[in-house]
């Protein structure tokens, strides 16, 4: 496993697998592409709310990636939390043998996550994550 830190737009950039991270209580904007997968997840009542839930989309149109994962951190973001989402996001790639995942946090995590998560423990906890995830 390789893992490279772009700042470039996880949405934008080209990968096998994008997951995004999002708290439970978040509205998902979904990315191009995903819209109506999206609502139709949103409509079966498949997107996930608690703790390490996930579903998987594949898109109805032109998307930059080939799935989305959407994963759930739960209502209460911390690092632990953070590193095992990395986790579960580095099994389900391997699951599907994805060449290049890209991972983002939404804005409503990073913002609720607690005042000592810094970019750098964010970092090591995603690293972490990775790492273990792979083993």
């Amino acid at each position: 496993m390789q893992v490279t830190a772009k700042s470039a737009s996880a949405r934008t950039t080209r990968s096998d697998l994008l997951v995004l991270v999002v708290h439970s209580k978040e509205v998902v904007k979904f990315p191009a592409g995903y819209e109506k997968a999206g609502k139709a997840a949103k409509a079966a009542g498949d997107l996930p709310s608690d703790f390490r839930t996930s579903c998987t989309l594949y898109p109805d149109s032109k998307a930059s990636s080939k799935r989305l994962m959407i994963l759930s951190i739960g209502d209460a973001p911390e690092s632990e939390k953070l590193r095992r989402c990395a986790a579960l996001a580095i099994q389900a790639a391997e699951r599907v043998e994805a060449a290049d995942v890209c991972f983002e946090i939404s804005s409503k995590v990073a913002s609720s996550l607690p005042k000592y998560c810094g970019d750098a423990r964010i970092g090591i906890a995603l690293g972490e994550g990775f790492v273990l995830g792979a083993y």
